[in-house]
């Protein structure tokens, strides 16, 4: 398995490195053109900016339409033929295609909150990220419950206060 440093795919931004860029693009989708077995594991989220398309519907939108996008970011014609893979890791498109979508024999490496709800069959009106339950504004819950538990301990002391007058009361 290759590993990449996101200090190669993030390096100064000039013609040059545009090239560099593109061209580390191109073997990492080629890495994905592989068996299912062999294949490498989805690289970092900071890759996303490089690797997966902005608008989050394309990764499930179906085969066609990651294709359309694969080829338009390889710079390869829409009208081109794919060639057949023979998981080789020689071939880009499909290697784009594997890395890309969230079909059943692709990886699925690009973030997508509407892909994942799609795919586990979440509806829409269900937060994917809740926050916590038991954060508090001034004035609501919490404070009462603070003030609950401080009642508490001060029982607390006053019984072990008493049982410890008790205890000394026994021995004299």
């Amino acid at each position: 398995m290759v590993h990449y440093s996101l200090f190669f795919l993030l390096s100064v931004v000039a013609p040059s490195s545009h090239a560099l860029i593109k061209n580390e693009v191109i073997q990492i989708y080629k890495n994905f053109d592989v068996t299912e077995e062999e294949t490498p594991t989805c690289l970092e989220l900071d890759y996303s900016l490089f690797m997966c398309p902005s608008q989050e519907h394309i990764p499930c939108a179906g085969d066609e339409e990651v294709l359309k996008w694969c080829k338009s970011q390889l710079g390869v014609s829409l009208n081109e033929p794919v060639p057949v893979t023979t998981f080789d890791g020689t071939n880009t498109v499909n290697g784009c295609l594997r890395y890309v979508g969230w079909g059943d024999t692709q990886e699925g490496c690009c973030p997508s909150e509407e892909c994942y709800r799609k795919f586990h069959e979440i509806p829409d009106d269900i937060e994917l990220y809740q926050e916590e339950e038991h954060e508090y504004e001034e004035g609501e819950e919490g404070e009462e419950e603070e003030h609950e538990y401080e009642e508490e301990e001060e029982e607390i002391e006053e019984e072990s206060e008493e049982e410890s007058e008790e205890e000394s009361e026994d021995y004299h």
